[in-house]
């Protein structure tokens, strides 16, 4: 096995953990990953090794990309490969390169994968919370077998690339014809990859975390349920505060539910520039509880409408986009909100919305003149807010998303306003427009290169210094304000777009921008978003470069 290097994305109570040398252990760890040796699953052991898959494949990949020496090799899709063919290129060099380009493709979704199951096992150690050994035997199996067909496959791609060239200089010269030959099976080809995907999808599941073991799963009575939460609420306050009274840190018997909690206790000592007090944290944490109680207690006294949050509509496209933060923060103060949702169709050669042009934004016209998309719309008062920025902190005010102090709101209002700059960049780089450079006569992949080089790195460099000068893993306070998710969403559409373009993580310099990405994505109260269709929805319209 490699020389063990320190992972990047870990929690610093766990970085004591990886100092040691790394044991020869893979055979016995598939063993015990395949249930056939008995044992606990050796959780560093496991990073290691998942670690040690992921640097081969990237290194592989890295030989692969340089072997071909051109633009991405995802650029190479079904029309490349047919203009290829119209050329004169033989089809196994074309099948050749699809291949490649399938092979990249699949390694920056594995790659991503992993590192999610990096974090997920550091959060299972420090909880002491079990994991899925399936897929973690999977992951390894995965990553050690592409790596192997990458490396295989580098010396095929520079033979496909010399007949592609020569193919290209013959037709430029006019003296070209059709090779004759036909990209056979190319649609059956294109499903069976469809299909790999799915079982990839199913055997490498995003959360491999079992859950919790709170008291909360025992009681299915409401009153005990709230009797549970005020009870993790006193014990997750008791170890903050003894924390912020500067006594060691202790080790609660139960996992802490609140991100006050978790950020307090794994905080580092050393303080950084402006990171708020430990009994903020607190603060925090009671508040917080009081709300979930005064919830809990309004479901078992069966008086919703004096302690429990009222019926609220959330309305956007039928998509992620910038409707995502608002359904991910009623998902995180557990509200079951009505997700309502509008398709964009082509109708007489123009997009079109029917449910929401002609319907209900009519309704909605008659209450707030402004409305457009998103709203959210409070059934209890009648209101209705509009537009993003007004959405979310309706939202953010309503479920005390704000930050606990005046510097904290004024920040997180803040980041909203400098979050929204850069959801209109990226808006205006994937959907058609002429500020998009379509006039400038560039190609969508070149733009998402000149975007990923000229606008990305100054905005998370900004990010990793806040986030470093806050201290809390978070931007704003302990708990997570609306800012947040409008940050991780628009991180993670950013992953996506680099995903999909071949191109490897753009957090691989931003250590504490990975750790918040991958803290809130594995966050106990998120769980259920993200298993939800809602998180799996395309990220942009139809009418848009990239979906």
């Amino acid at each position: 096995m490699a020389a063990h290097r320190r992972l990047p994305s870990l929690p610093p109570p766990l970085e004591w953990a990886f100092s040691e040398e790394a044991p020869d252990l893979e055979v016995s760890l598939r063993r015990r990953l395949r249930g056939c040796e008995a044992g606990d699953l050796p959780i560093i052991s496991t990073a290691r090794a998942i670690q040690s898959g992921q640097e081969r494949l990237q290194a592989s990949l890295l030989a692969l990309t340089s072997a071909w020496g051109r633009t991405s090799l995802v650029q190479f899709d079904s029309i490349a490969a047919t203009l290829a063919i119209e050329r004169g290129a033989p089809a196994w060099a074309v099948r050749a390169v699809r291949e490649s380009a399938r092979l990249v493709a699949e390694g920056a979704w594995l790659g991503r994968r992993a590192e999610e199951y990096l974090f997920q096992l550091a959060v299972g150690f420090r909880e002491s919370r079990g994991v899925l050994r399936l897929p973690l035997l999977w992951m390894l199996d995965r990553l050690q077998i592409l790596a192997d067909q990458a490396e295989e496959h580098t010396g095929r791609l520079e033979a496909a690339r010399t007949a592609l060239e020569e193919a290209a200089v013959a037709w430029t010269k006019g003296g070209a014809m059709p090779s004759g030959e036909v990209l056979h099976g190319r649609k059956d080809w294109d499903e069976d990859d469809e299909e790999d995907d799915e079982r990839d999808d199913e055997r490498l599941p995003a959360v491999i975390l079992e859950a919790p073991a709170q008291l909360r799963r025992l009681p299915e009575s409401p009153w005990g349920a709230l009797a549970v939460t005020c009870l993790e609420t006193l014990v997750d306050a008791a170890v903050v505060a003894w924390q912020a009274l500067g006594m060691r840190a202790v080790r609660s018997p139960i996992p802490p539910i609140s991100t006050a909690a978790l950020a307090a206790r794994s905080a580092p000592e050393e303080l950084p520039r402006d990171r708020p007090s430990r009994w903020l944290a607190v603060a925090e944490i009671l508040w917080d509880g009081a709300a979930r109680a005064c919830d809990e207690f309004g479901t078992s006294c069966r008086f919703p409408g004096l302690f429990s949050w009222p019926r609220l509509t959330v309305g956007y496209w039928n998509i992620r986009g910038l409707g995502a933060p608002l359904r991910m923060m009623c998902a995180f103060k557990g509200i079951e909100c009505e997700d309502v949702r509008y398709d964009l169709d082509q109708r007489e050669g123009k997009w079109q919305a029917p449910g929401w042009e002609s319907r209900h934004k009519l309704q909605l016209q008659e209450i707030n003149p402004f409305v457009e998309l998103p709203f959210v719309a409070n059934h209890r008062t009648g209101e209705v807010a509009s537009l993003t920025i007004a959405s979310t902190l309706y939202l953010a005010n309503l479920f005390g998303m704000t930050g606990p102090t005046k510097h904290s709101r004024y920040l997180n209002e803040q980041l909203l306003f400098f979050v929204y700059t850069s959801w209109m960049e990226l808006r205006a780089l994937v959907y058609p427009s002429n500020k998009s450079g379509r006039i400038s006569g560039q190609s969508f992949p070149e733009r998402v290169d000149r975007y990923f080089s000229t606008v990305v790195p100054p905005l998370y460099s900004k990010l990793e210094t806040l986030l470093r000068r806050r201290g809390t893993g978070l931007f704003v306070a302990w708990l997570p304000c609306a800012a947040d998710f409008h940050i991780w969403e628009l991180i993670d559409q950013h992953e996506l777009l680099a995903e999909a373009q071949g191109v490897t993580s753009l957090l691989r310099k931003y250590s504490a921008l990975k750790v918040f990405h991958g803290r809130v994505r594995s966050h106990p109260r998120l769980e259920g978003y993200f298993e939800s269709p809602a998180a799996q929805l395309p990220v942009n319209n139809k009418v848009s470069y990239f979906h």
